[in-house]
């Protein structure tokens, strides 16, 4: 089965280009669920980095399509210019890349040529993360440009024409998705329901589609597992409320029961084939990690509260995702961060949208970071490029230079994260600019979040810490206090 990965470009607090009405990450999504569902018709196995209006941060994006071993991956985007006479539409492809993904781009680019754009730019070569990242073929689409009004009027007026030359430059590029092996199947799906009927009274019409009908009856069966299983008490009624959600214990590879049965089941009709057998294995965590990245959560293939209620369209708690247990809980101090170091989050809200954590650092960006430590707080650090004990060591003697000198904390700058300095962190938030933030961005730098270190906290910024606090079943609020600060040097 050949697998598509589509990434829609920018959304959530990411606007992308825009002219003051009509922003780019809209259109991005608008195309990418018409093109997932144009491609899923034809037989294609389908994965969207997103849905729905998140933010999806981009080293995600491509750990997304590695995990499913994409035939495929094109991110969609809108163009922007000063100008408001540049137009056309242009592809992408990472610089010095194999020539297939040129191939593959300028087959989608010549096929939207006959889709009445208004110019084609032709194939070009670019250093984007989703690019460079990316292990399948990878392209990135300009379909136009927002700051002009033809190519606007343009994608509008020709959309479901973009969409099939989109989609058939896909097509021409991996070939046929073998039919037999990819999209939904029906019969899989009758035996899913047969199996609701017949275990759990669900009455449901085998037809091979799954529908509402179908959805609640799996909510039922879960009902019922949790009851039989856990005595949860719960009302076998199919609705997916509160106390279903509370009562949900957390599945993980490994497990083998009823309830992996219901979850395969569900993530089936989410578009996730794969074949319901009620053993966790490493399909079934795939899934899942794809699902969680695909929603804004925390991809970490563990399935519990958060994953269900998106899983059933139900709201969740405070979103930070199912590595904290299934409890979702966090510190609701407000940002105060007092938390008893027990790693429960640094304040309210939030959603987490994965773990940042797959790309390669770069040398020359440790070495700035190791050198400004020498500079600023005398760590007689080897400026060797490498993010080792000894550099964590000291960023924390940086920041507790900084705490003494800001707050007057009185802490030893030993280059020890103890209680004292946990006790002296005041929080980080977006907007702060000092010292502080750039020890924190050079920590999160040395746990992977490769953002440039400037002591602006920013929306980069932002998106690390909350990247970083989802990944570690932290509230994911993107408030850097205590416990944040305490997983880091942990």
């Amino acid at each position: 089965m050949k697998t598509i990965v589509i990434d829609p470009g920018h959304g959530g607090y990411d606007y992308g280009a825009g002219d003051g009405v009509r922003y780019e990450k809209d259109d991005n999504l608008r195309l990418g669920l018409a093109l997932a569902a144009r491609l899923r018709r034809d037989g294609y196995n389908v994965v969207l980095t997103r849905s729905t209006d998140i933010f999806v941060p981009l080293i995600d994006r491509s750990v997304i399509s590695n995990t499913n071993n994409a035939d495929l991956f094109i991110s969609l985007h809108r163009n922007w210019a000063a100008s408001p006479s540049a137009n056309g539409v242009e592809n992408f492809v990472q610089s010095g890349s194999p020539q297939t993904n040129a191939v593959y781009a300028w087959n989608v680019l010549s096929r939207l040529a006959g889709a009445g754009v208004q110019n084609t730019r032709g194939v070009s070569y670019d250093n984007f993360s989703v690019l460079r990242n990316t292990w399948a073929p990878a392209q990135l689409l300009e379909s136009g440009f927002v700051t002009n009004a033809v190519d606007n009027m343009l994608f509008d007026r020709n959309f479901d024409a973009y969409v099939d030359a989109i989609a058939n430059g896909i097509a021409e590029s991996v070939g046929p998705p073998d039919q037999g092996n990819g999209g939904a199947d029906a019969n899989i799906i009758r035996g899913i329901q047969r199996t609701l009927n017949n275990r759990y009274g669900a009455s449901l019409a085998p037809d091979g589609v799954y529908g509402p009908a179908t959805k609640r009856g799996i909510v039922r069966g879960l009902q019922t597992e949790l009851n039989r299983l856990y005595g949860a008490n719960l009302i076998a009624d199919g609705v997916f409320g509160p106390a279903t959600r509370r009562a949900v214990r957390l599945l993980r590879r490994g497990d083998r029961s009823n309830l992996v049965y219901l979850l395969q089941a569900a993530l089936y009709g989410a578009g996730y084939y794969l074949t319901p057998d009620g053993d966790f294995g490493p399909a079934t965590e795939t899934a899942v990690k794809s699902f969680q990245a695909a929603d804004g959560l925390t991809p970490d293939g563990v399935a519990g509260r958060d994953t269900f209620s998106a899983l059933f369209g139900a709201g969740g708690g405070s979103g930070s995702g199912d590595a904290d247990g299934g409890n979702d809980s966090g510190n609701t101090d407000g940002g105060n961060d007092s938390g008893d170091g027990n790693g429960s989050g640094d304040a309210d809200g939030g959603s987490g949208s994965g773990d940042g954590n797959n790309n390669v650092g770069n040398a020359d960006i440790i070495r700035g970071i190791q050198r400004t430590l020498n500079n600023r707080y005398g760590t007689a650090l080897a400026a060797d490029g490498i993010y080792d004990p000894a550099t964590e060591r000291g960023v924390v003697r940086g920041l507790q230079t900084e705490l003494n000198r800001l707050y007057g904390a009185n802490v030893a700058a030993d280059g020890v994260w103890g209680p004292a300095t946990r006790l002296a962190v005041r929080p980080l938030k977006r907007g702060n600019r000092n010292n502080l933030v750039y020890l924190l961005q050079a920590a999160l730098y040395g746990e992977g979040y490769y953002l440039t270190p400037d002591g602006i906290f920013g929306a980069a910024t932002e998106a690390a810490v909350k990247s970083f606090q989802a990944a570690n079943g932290l509230t994911a609020d993107g408030i850097a206090g205590r416990d944040t600060f305490s997983v880091v040097f942990r």
